[in-house]
């Protein structure tokens, strides 16, 4: 519910949040009763049972622990594509999502996750082109569809403020892949398709997120169904690590450095 929600992930002042678990359980202390009832419990509930942290809704959408999912920083080799993508609305978290790919052993890798409130426009545009790095401003930037409706005041369309404001914001929105058949923008948006085809990478431990990213790490705690239905609340970060994903066929390596000649004629010679 939204009130656990609040005290799990912003203890109000003067409030704190209390837990039980199996080590405040007297029945709950013989080890071996332990290990025979945790080898029933599926591993996504594991924290909720043994440790009393509630389990969102009728299930986390990426039934997966911060272990499982999380990897120490490392320095990201140059021929690592990488991709970012923003989530952005007036009424909900600003949220940017950097991602690098190892195309050889076909792993995904969440290395920059930002999310913050009530940022206008050119605050959001500051914070994706921090995230990205100041030398990697070449990387592209995925936005949903809704990004493409034109401001009140100026008439102009979000997208191309964001451009203005130097964020290097891909031609077209978020598309998944297009089927077999399909020309490049006709795969959809399906939420399903992404959620899906990312919980298949997590189980077979092809994606990962740096251990630094907190922020992604707390909603994906809380990212959950109900009646079989993904609450849209609080997934900021969630839809733009899909949106990454999912457009993972338009990463980009850095350019390649080119050398400038200057010919000046000298002596009947060309120089450069």
């Amino acid at each position: 519910t939204a009130l656990v929600n609040r005290y799990m992930q912003e203890t109000p002042v003067a409030a704190c949040l209390v837990t039980a678990g199996w080590d405040d359980a007297a029945h709950f202390q013989d080890p071996k009763f332990r290990e025979e009832v945790e080898a029933q419990i599926p591993a996504h509930e594991l924290k909720m049972r043994t440790e009393g942290i509630p389990l969102m809704g009728s299930g986390l959408v990426y039934p997966f622990q911060t272990d499982d999912l999380a990897i120490q920083p490392f320095e990201l080799p140059r021929h690592f594509p990488r991709i970012a993508a923003i989530d952005w609305g007036q009424d909900h978290k600003a949220a940017v999502v950097v991602m690098a790919f190892n195309v050889e052993t076909d792993e995904e890798y969440a290395y920059k996750a930002e999310a913050k409130s009530n940022l206008t426009l050119s605050e959001f545009a500051n914070l994706v082109k921090r995230s990205v790095g100041k030398s990697n401003q070449w990387i592209p930037v995925v936005w949903p569809h809704d990004v493409n409706k034109r401001d009140a005041r100026s008439g102009e369309t979000l997208r191309n403020l964001f451009v203005e404001e130097g964020v290097n914001m891909m031609t077209t929105h978020f598309t998944n892949p297009p089927g077999p058949g399909k020309g490049e923008g006709q795969g959809g948006n399906s939420v399903e398709a992404g959620l899906i085809a990312l919980r298949d990478k997590m189980g077979m431990d092809q994606f990962k997120v740096f251990a630094t990213c907190e922020d992604w790490f707390r909603e994906q705690q809380i990212y959950h169904r109900k009646d079989g239905k993904v609450v849209s609340q609080l997934d900021d970060l969630m839809d733009a690590t899909r949106y990454a994903s999912m457009m993972r066929r338009h990463a980009a390596l850095p350019p390649t450095p080119q050398r400038l000649f200057t010919k000046r004629r000298s002596r009947g010679s060309n120089w450069g």
